[in-house]
């Protein structure tokens, strides 16, 4: 899977993914997001996700939703705001987000980029219900 990992800010990291996901790749994906990233310091995430191949996203998901770094990365962001093309990777990140409890999620189409940024910039007392 083709991906870049970006500490635009002190407060916001970028994923970028297309394609089908390498479920050998995510190791490498949570060691770098874990290097740019501070556990006492919750920033933002926002992730794009663009023509995701449905069986491999899915398995990745599943798989490491129960791994105890997936559980150690979601403590170094406070909101996570998911952009894609498809409506499936929609309802997946939703779905996903039951084992988000501590953060807030919400997801966007790829237009509405700005939005997200702006959803992200916002302090938690100042958002609306995901």
């Amino acid at each position: 899977m083709p991906y870049t990992i970006q500490a635009e800010t002190k407060d916001l990291t970028t994923i970028d993914a297309q394609g089908e996901l390498n479920p050998d790749s995510m190791p490498e994906a949570v060691e770098q997001l874990i290097e740019q990233t501070d556990a006492e310091d919750p920033g933002s995430l926002l992730v794009r996700l663009q023509h995701m191949d449905l069986g491999t996203l899915h398995t990745v998901a599943s798989d490491w939703s129960r791994k105890a770094e997936f559980f150690a990365l979601q403590k170094r962001f406070g909101k996570v705001a998911v952009l894609t093309d498809q409506p499936w990777v929609r309802q997946s990140a939703k779905m996903q987000s039951v084992a988000l409890p501590d953060t807030e999620l919400k997801v966007y189409d790829l237009a509405d980029e700005a939005d997200a940024r702006v959803w992200l910039e916002k302090a938690p007392a100042e958002t609306e219900p995901a």
